[in-house]
C-alpha cells in the first residue's frame, strides 16, 4: 500500500476575520437558526472585507454547493483558505473560479455587491462599466450597497459617474 503525501498546508489568510460576535451568528446560521440571513450576513462580510473562520469553511462551501444563487455571496468571504479547501473537493471547485463579468447579469439584488466588489478587484473600469449599464434598475437599497463596493480600485475615472450619482 502507498501513502498519499499530505496535502500542502493552506496558505496564509489575507482577509481580516469576522469578529467573534459575527462569527458566532454565521455558525448558527449553518446550523440552520435564522439560515434566511445568511446572504445577508456573506454579502455584510464581503463589503467589510472579512473572511469566515476556517472551522466555518467546509459548512459554507456544502452549503454554496446545494444552493447556486448562494456563490455570488460566499466568494469573497471564502479567502484564500476557502479557495485551497475547495480544491481538495471535486464539489466545491466553484470556489475556485473568480467571479466574472459573465456573473453581473446572473446575479440580482444583494447578490449584486460581492461580485461587484469581486471584479472591481480585478478591473475597476469594466466594473465601473458593468455598474453603469444596469445602474438605473437598481433598487434604492442595493444602490447604496453598489456604491460601497467602489472603494475598491477608487480613483478619479470613477469620478463622473460618482457625481451622476449624486443627481
Amino acid at each position: 500500500v502507498v501513502a498519499a503525501a499530505p496535502p500542502t498546508p493552506a496558505p496564509s489568510e489575507t482577509l481580516a476575520p469576522a469578529n467573534p460576535a459575527a462569527a458566532a451568528y454565521l455558525r448558527a446560521m449553518l446550523r440552520g437558526e435564522h439560515a434566511l440571513l445568511l446572504p445577508e450576513w456573506l454579502r455584510i462580510a464581503g463589503q467589510h472585507g472579512r473572511c469566515v473562520p476556517p472551522e466555518c469553511l467546509p459548512a459554507l462551501l456544502e452549503q454554496g454547493r446545494q444552493d447556486v444563487a448562494l456563490r455570488a455571496a460566499l466568494l469573497p468571504v471564502i479567502g484564500v483558505r476557502g479557495r485551497w479547501l475547495a480544491t481538495h473537493r471535486p464539489e466545491w471547485r466553484y470556489a475556485i473560479t473568480a467571479a466574472t463579468a459573465a456573473d453581473w447579469p446572473l446575479t440580482l439584488g444583494a447578490a449584486r455587491p460581492p461580485v461587484l466588489h469581486a471584479l472591481r478587484q480585478q478591473d475597476p473600469a469594466a466594473a465601473r462599466q458593468l455598474l453603469t449599464t444596469s445602474w438605473h434598475n437598481e433598487k434604492a437599497d442595493d444602490r447604496l450597497a453598489l456604491l460601497k463596493c467602489l472603494t475598491v480600485g477608487l480613483s478619479l475615472a470613477d469620478e463622473p459617474f460618482l457625481t451622476q450619482c449624486l443627481t
